[in-house]
This record gives structure tokens, sequence and C-alpha cells, in this order.
């Protein structure tokens, strides 16, 4: 299959609706554009914040004259006389004017179809609730270091959909892929990873139901050649196994599972395992891992399934892991400053990736930074867990801090457990946050920015507030 004829075949003179001109949108209209696509761009921005959007764009500004676009409230007025809309991430796929037009025969796609469509055969694909970036980190780098061609792209960033022109047939693409970019899809990769999936993003999708559907998309639509590598210790991800034809092969940190990668204990050591149908093959023990955290067991697990599909040695996973650190602003310990040791874990965004980051510095019983804007889940678990690990001081931001504080409280009533000291104070900015968490500690303490919140209300978005923190720490004395 040539797949530049067939996407110029698909879109040549079709009129192509690209909803939400943010960095993927962009990225989409400037590559359909050159298969001759006529380009309507529609956002809620005004035309000329549309427009500034763009300007990076060189052809698909030279194409302005031919590119119409809809900015403003009305954005998503006659959708149903395009031929074509392609709907970025942050635009719900059920929305009432988008689920209209195409029941009058308008087609709606993504870019995240697209590229399936014309290279889901070698794609690996990872999604869930929590830990999906970690796992689809490690996974491109097990398999670029076991030697495979492998690009990486997805919810991290980075655009995907342009290397459909340059991508060696050969190549594997592994793509991070949230409930907004796998919500409508009708194509499956052949490598779907499943993690855990718990309530998230519900100022999103209407249910919980909504949501899990949004999903299970990753393996619904597989052929039996495929593979779908499932977390045992997850109910909803272990339900997909029902849902996909592809073989399935487990992972897990709490119990044997075969096929598949698992956590066990010899002798006091934890290893890393691979079954077999004769003897269960031991990997890696966890002590050479440099990855910190009970969680990212589960993680690793996940992506040493993938490597050894594609048939990465022992050898080579084992060197892999050995320096592996994570990635950025995921529990990342950033250094001493004033004498406190602080922990960038800016990238959480939900309360069980936080639970996670007190668990993995419980030891060390740091200060933690909790707070955000709500995305529409309660914070009880997050509460215990800060209980439980005996964390003796929380410093609450954001919209969410006040919330937050009532559920320490009542937790700690109903455990009868002795409250950390919340400190709660008005902040407006990270300089403001991070001058108060070093009046709030000692030196030698650790200092943990977990937000388990979005970003939104101070901060631009996540990358921001990762910024932000960094480079407030950084201006702390020696």
């Amino acid at each position: 299959m040539n797949i530049n004829n067939e996407l110029k075949k698909r879109f040549s003179g079709k009129t192509v609706a690209i909803l939400g001109c943010g960095k993927e949108g962009v990225a989409v209209a400037g590559f359909l554009v050159k298969y001759g696509a006529l380009i309507d761009l529609r956002d809620k921005k005004s035309a000329s914040e549309i427009k500034s959007a763009i300007s990076n764009d060189e052809f698909l500004i030279s194409k302005l004259e031919e590119t119409s676009i809809i900015g403003g409230v009305d954005y998503l007025s006659g959708l149903g006389e395009v031929d074509v809309i392609v709907r970025s991430p942050g635009i719900p796929y059920l929305t009432a004017e988008i689920q209209e037009a195409k029941k009058n025969g308008v087609e709606v796609t993504s870019q995240t179809e697209i590229f399936l469509q014309y290279y889901a055969h070698h794609t690996v694909a990872v999604t869930g609730t929590k830990g999906k970036s970690t796992t689809t980190a490690l996974i491109y780098k097990l398999l670029l270091d076991g030697g495979k061609k492998v690009r990486y792209g997805g919810n991290i960033g980075e655009s995907f959909i342009d290397w459909l022109v340059d991508i060696d047939k050969n190549e594997l693409a592994v793509l991070e892929l949230s409930s907004f970019q796998l919500q409508g899809l009708s194509i499956s990769p052949h490598v779907a990873v499943v993690q855990d999936i718990t309530v998230e993003h519900l100022n999103h999708h209407k249910t919980l139901d909504e949501y899990v559907e949004a999903k299970s998309n990753i393996v619904q639509h597989q052929y039996k050649k495929d593979l779908a590598i499932l977390n045992a210790d997850s109910l909803t991800s272990v339900n997909f196994a029902m849902l996909t034809q592809a073989c399935t092969t487990w992972f897990s940190t709490r119990k044997y599972v075969d096929p598949g990668v698992f956590v066990k204990k010899y002798n006091g050591n934890v290893w890393i395992v691979e079954s077999g149908m004769l003897i269960n093959k031991k990997i890696i023990n966890s002590r050479s891992i440099k990855l910190r955290g009970e969680h990212n067991l589960s993680n690793i697990c996940a992506a040493i399934a993938v490597a050894l599909s594609y048939g990465v040695s022992y050898k080579s996973i084992r060197q892999t892991l050995g320096g592996f650190s994570g990635l950025p602003h995921r529990l990342v310990e950033i250094g001493k400053f004033s004498g406190r040791i602080w922990i960038d874990d800016a990238f959480s965004t939900a309360p069980d990736s936080t639970e996670a980051a007190i668990q993995a510095y419980a030891v060390n019983n740091p200060l933690v930074i909790i707070g955000g804007s709500s995305k529409g889940y309660g914070f009880e678990n997050l509460a215990l867990q800060l209980i439980r690990c005996g964390i003796s001081k929380v410093l609450l931001v954001g919209d969410t801090a006040k919330e937050i504080k009532q559920c320490i409280e009542d937790v700690s009533a109903k455990e009868k457990a002795t409250t950390p000291e919340i400190i709660l104070e008005n902040t407006n900015s990270m300089n403001e946050i991070v001058r108060l968490a070093e009046k709030s500690t000692s030196e030698g303490d650790y200092v943990l920015f977990s937000p388990g919140c979005a970003s939104f209300g101070m901060f631009k978005n996540v990358y921001d507030r990762a910024g932000q923190f960094e480079k407030s720490v950084h201006s702390l004395h020696g």
C-alpha cells in the first residue's frame, strides 16, 4: 500500500473541518492540506487567535485564502455541510453537533484513527488511568535498546500524524493514548497495553461507563493475529480480555499469571519473572532497577511483556532497566536546595498517582504539596494514604485545597488517627508555594510536590506547572 496515494484519494477535494486548533489540530490541518483537503479551521478561540495558532506552519499559511476559519461560540455550527470532521482530543466525541453531523453522513475521525488506519499493524499503544506515560516511555527505550527501529509519541504532546510521510515500513510506532484519543475509534493497534483503569476525566466524559467504553477501543477492534497485554490486578483491564479477538498476555505485581510477566519474592528478594510452561524465568531483581516506587513495578512488567513479544533479550532488558530513571516531572529528585530534598512529581494529575508517590517516599516522611483544579473525583483514598503512611505535614494549594482539607480531617476522625499538620495559606504563584514549603520544613527534610489535581487556574497547563516548580526550587539558595 502506498500511503501517500491512499491519502490523496481519500482527502483531495474534500472539505475537512478541524475541531480544535491546538498543537494537534494545527498539525493535522497542515498534514491534510498537503493531500488536497480543503481545510475548515474551527475553535472556541477567536479567528485572530486561530490565525496566530497556525502562524508557524508556512504551508498552511500559504493556503490561508482557501481555508475557512470559524471562531467563537458558534464554531460548531454548520458541521453537516462538510465532508469530514477531524476531532481534537479536547472536544468530546459525543458533542451533540458532532453526532448530528455523523447521523447525516459526515465522516467523523481523528489524528489517532487516521494514523492507525494506515499503520495499526506496526503500532504498540498504551492506555490506562495511571502509569501509561512511564510504561510507554519504557517500552520505547526497551525496544530501542533491543535493536528495533521505533518512534514514540501520542498523549505526551508530540503529534504523530506526520510520521505517515516518512516512517519506515519496518519501524514500530509506540503511542500513549488517552480516553479522549481512543473514543470513537473503529480500529485498534496491533499490540494494546492496558494499565489500571479507575475513575478519571468525569468532567469530560458523562459517566464512568462512557470513560471505560472509550478506553476499550484499544482492544475492541483487534484481530486474532494481534496481542492484548492486560493488567491482571485491574478488574476493568481483565474484563477487556472478553472484548478482544487478540491473543492475551498478562502482567501483575500481586499474583502468578500465565502467560505473562509478574512480581515474585524469592528468599526476601523481589524479582520480575516471566511465566513459562515448565519453569518460571527470573528476569531482574528489583534492586537492580533504577525506577523508584512499587507502582512502577506494574509499569515495568507491562513494558517487559511488550519487549519480550518483539524478541528483546533478557540481557538487553536488564541493561535498560538498570539505567532508566523515568520521565521528567514524575517522581524525580531535583536535588538538595536550601537544605531540603525536593521531589518533582508535577505531572501527577489524579489522586491515585499522588497516592503512589506517597507510598514511594513514605519512609522519608516528606512534606507533601497537593492541590490544583478539580477533575470531579474525591480525595478520601488519598487522605487515607496520607494517614496510613504517617505523613506529618501537608501543604494544600489551589481550588481543591479546602475540599482536600475536609477529607483529611474526616478520614482522620473515622480512622481515629492523628491528623497531619495541614498548611493552608493563600498562595498566588509557584514561588509562594515553594517558599511556604521551605518555611514549613527544616534542613534535611524531603518535600514532595505531587498535586494529584489538574493544573488549570494558576497555571496554563501541566507543563507550565512543572516548569515553574523546577525553576522556583532552583532559585532557592544552596
